[in-house]
């Protein structure tokens, strides 16, 4: 039987149509590039509301996922608000193997125990659009319907004169800013002759048309199916900062937007900070005047060209054919449950004792820290899972500006104590490295020794994308991972490929997780960064077998 593919959009009057419109693309994309047992769920919370074309609907995540534990899909593709989905749910869906897809526009933090890939399908992240290991970002990977492929290859003309408005407000349209908007082009003093005005409704909005009277002549749609060729014939479209936003981008319409929530705000800021559209900001916060003003430039033709090039430059259309090679490549190589495993409470006992309470930092480290930054100049360096705090003690006492983090509380005091021995100072942070608690480009300089490799693959990646973000351009990191000649390689049960949990002690690592890396496993997780090179360093023991085999690697932003 072909593994099954769900994809789960959260909808309703509240959240908006945009999930669930975004969802369905991605949906009929999958099902037309071959992949089969494919389903399509909603849930609404609350709301009384029936979703088209849908194969099931849900008013809470609990009884999608006792639905989905009968069903046993490989992968979710899961779309919504972050703080509206069910952390447990989730959570749960991946202990019980499966691989979950999240799709998220907005800034806020993702736990990072929720999902697998993170898709960032914003043009926020313009100059930056790319697929680096567990994370997809950018406006190459915006999602949008086939009919938008020839739009985005037809060159949109730009009259002299402005006469057809197009205004769209979404799916639900929560802020009722049809007729605020209609009232505005009412009043506008610009607007002398009379124009053209295509309103197109969502089929949930709740919107009076009788209500909905003008100056100019409007015509009236409600859940249209040919949006693309509405927008090419419109000569200014007046929407909100979602889904029709990069729709009208990719098509060339100039645009004006008023949003209805903040997220829609973020995301209309960012095409406005490429000069792509002119964003009036939240429909509660707009004046006359300032729609006036717009659509007083929205009169001048060359205006509107510039805006129309910039803003179908940014998006192609074929973000929904990205995110379907994705699934896909999941699909192929399969899913592993997400173990829990003893890393955790076994590092706190191993840090307990002398022997992992280690005073000497490595020479590999002193070479890289001595060879790429100059004492006395303020770099300020991160170790990233600093166990008893060897490096840190060093760097310190280098008078480098030093922090640390590690989950272990033991490790942690222990690193305090000595630092208080030689009056030393170091910040001391108790974390996670899977998702750092700094700002981006934070640190001139990183270390991790011997620590990235207690993850499943998925989290190994999510450490280095977290170490990429930390990391200020131009900065430096030193990372020593496994090889896969290492005397631990295939010593426990194989959990994914290369990737055990330890079923013996011979090395004080039983039960831990362990990924081991080959050097074309290296280049690609860490392909975001501008340089790379890799060493080898392997410390043999009582015999053949009996070797510490590592993989040094030194990278650049």
């Amino acid at each position: 039987m072909y593994p099954k593919i769900v994809f789960i959009a959260m909808a309703g009057r509240t959240i908006g149509m945009g999930h669930a419109t975004r969802l369905k693309v991605l949906r009929d994309k999958a099902v037309r590039l071959g992949l089969n047992s494919v389903s399509l769920y909603a849930v609404a919370p609350m709301e009384d509301i029936h979703i088209e074309g849908f194969d099931k609907q849900y008013s809470t995540f609990e009884q999608l996922e006792a639905d989905l534990k009968k069903e046993s899909p490989i992968v979710a593709v899961v779309d919504g608000p972050i703080e509206r989905l069910n952390r447990e749910a989730m959570i749960e869906m991946r202990h019980t193997g499966v691989t979950i897809c999240l799709i998220n526009d907005a800034d806020e933090p993702i736990d990072p125990e929720t999902y697998d890939y993170s898709i960032s399908c914003s043009v926020k992240y313009a100059d930056q659009s790319k697929q680096t290991g567990t994370r997809l970002f950018g406006p190459k990977f915006i999602i949008l319907s086939d009919q938008y492929v020839p739009a985005y290859v037809y060159k949109k003309n730009i009259s002299e004169h402005v006469q057809r408005l197009l205004l769209s407000f979404g799916g639900t349209d929560p802020g009722k800013i049809t007729p605020i908007a209609l009232e505005l082009l009412n009043k506008c003093s610009c607007l002398v002759n009379k124009l053209s005005i295509e309103i197109i409704l969502g089929a949930h909005a709740d919107i009076n048309e009788k209500e909905l009277q003008s100056r100019h002549q409007v015509s009236i749609y409600r859940g249209v199916n040919n949006m693309s060729e509405r927008l090419r014939h419109a000569d200014v479209a007046i929407i909100s900062g979602g889904m029709t936003l990069y729709e009208a981008s990719c098509v060339g319409v100039p645009i004006v937007t008023i949003n209805q929530n903040q997220e829609q705000e973020d995301e209309a800021a960012a095409f406005e900070n490429l000069n792509a559209i002119v964003n009036l900001g939240i429909h509660n916060q707009l004046t006359n005047a300032h729609f006036d003003e717009a659509m007083q430039r929205m009169m001048e033709p060359e205006f509107r060209r510039s805006l129309s090039r910039t803003a179908s430059r940014l998006i192609d259309a074929r973000g929904s054919e990205r995110i379907v090679q994705l699934i896909q490549s999941i699909v192929e190589r399969g899913t592993h449950p997400m173990y829990i495993d003893d890393n955790h409470t076994k590092w706190e006992k191993l840090h307990h004792s002398a022997r992992f309470r280690l005073i000497y930092p490595s020479e590999t480290t002193i070479r890289f820290i001595k060879g790429n930054f100059n004492q006395g100049e303020g770099h300020r360096i991160l170790d990233l899972g600093c166990g008893t705090g060897r490096h840190v003690v060093f760097l310190a006492s280098e008078g480098y500006d030093v922090t640390g983090i590690d989950f272990s509380k033991e490790g942690l005091h222990y690193t305090a104590q000595r630092l208080e021995q030689l009056n030393l100072s170091a910040e001391l942070v108790q974390g996670s490295i899977v998702t750092l608690p700094f700002e981006n480009e934070s640190f001139d300089g990183v270390i991790s020794i011997s620590v990235i490799y207690y993850f499943i693959k998925a989290d190994v990646q999510r450490v280095i994308d977290e170490l990429y973000r930390v990391l200020k351009p131009g900065g430096k990191a030193f990372i020593v991972v496994r090889a896969l000649d290492d005397k631990r390689y295939g010593q426990g049960i194989e959990v994914e490929p290369n990737t055990y949990v330890m079923d013996n002690d011979f090395s004080n690592e039983e039960k831990m997780t362990i990924h081991f890396f080959s050097v074309e496993e290296v280049r690609e997780m860490f392909v975001g960064f501008n340089e790379i090179s890799i060493g080898f360093h392997r410390e043999g023991y009582s015999s053949l077998a009996d070797v510490d085999s590592d993989l040094l690697i030194t990278i650049t932003k």
